[in-house]
């Protein structure tokens, strides 16, 4: 190659390289401004979803109202129901005459637990919203069981002395002031197993008979190896109701 060439091809390179160079160190052209999107308002933000809770939420402040409303016009029913009810317990508690001359174990059950259905019944105006007039006709309601409760305890411990068997071949006869007192005698009684199992099967009742206390003894003359039972003094005319472990509370 001659020298003229060379020297020509290394002028060429030359300014090719220039020019890479500035292209690599030139500046990138700022890019073209936009306009920031505006903020969407409260009202652009909202959903489909919002818009429906909304209105649920308004629908049932509305309708609580009337809820309660019809609420209270059940219950006003509900008390005037029981109410009615009261009215022909009162009734049936003065007109009842239960038969007495001959008693027997399911007899008494019968009895007593008739007295408790309709203390039953006064239990349940705890459960009602009653007017004046209304809890007026409970409490004389109460007063009547109370007062036919006076009437039929002391009849109903007297009635066992003419039991000859009161409960599984066991005589019980009663002593004492209003025969708050029995003597329940059978020879089995000479051991204290047998009392023991007399006394789970029958001790609730008794007491539900108003018993203050319950001997047992093998004899019904001679007081020899007795077992007795004492019980919380409770009056002929409390109106209670009982638990299956021999609890009770007053009601009314």
């Amino acid at each position: 190659m001659s020298a003229t060439r060379l020297t020509a091809s290394i002028i060429v390179l030359a300014a090719i390289a220039a020019g890479l160079g500035y292209a690599l160190t030139r500046e990138p052209a700022p890019a073209p401004e936009t306009e920031a999107p505006a903020e969407a308002s409260p009202a652009a933000s909202s959903t489909p979803g919002d818009t429906a809770q909304q209105t649920m939420l308004e629908g049932v402040r509305g309708e609580s109202g009337d809820y309660d409303a019809t609420l209270n016009v059940r219950m006003q029913e509900a008390a005037e129901i029981y109410a009615t009810e009261v009215e022909a317990v009162i009734e049936a508690v003065d007109a009842y005459a239960p038969e007495m001359r001959e008693l027997s174990w399911d007899r008494v059950v019968d009895i007593l637990g008739q007295l408790e259905n309709w203390a039953g019944v006064i239990a349940r105006s705890e459960t009602h919203e009653l007017t004046e007039a209304q809890r007026a006709r409970v409490a004389h309601l109460r007063d009547r069981l109370s007062r036919q409760q006076r009437r039929l305890f002391p009849r109903l411990r007297a009635g066992l002395r003419d039991v000859e068997s009161f409960y599984d071949g066991v005589h019980c006869h009663t002593t004492g002031d209003r025969d708050l007192v029995a003597i329940c005698s059978a020879e089995r009684f000479q051991r204290s197993n047998a009392v023991r199992s007399f006394q789970y099967r029958t001790r609730n009742l008794l007491r539900q008979m108003r018993f203050r206390q319950v001997v047992y003894q093998p004899h019904a003359v001679t007081p020899t190896n007795f077992y007795s039972d004492t019980f919380e003094p409770l009056s002929d005319g409390a109106v209670v109701m009982w638990t299956p472990a021999g609890e009770y509370r007053e009601v009314g």
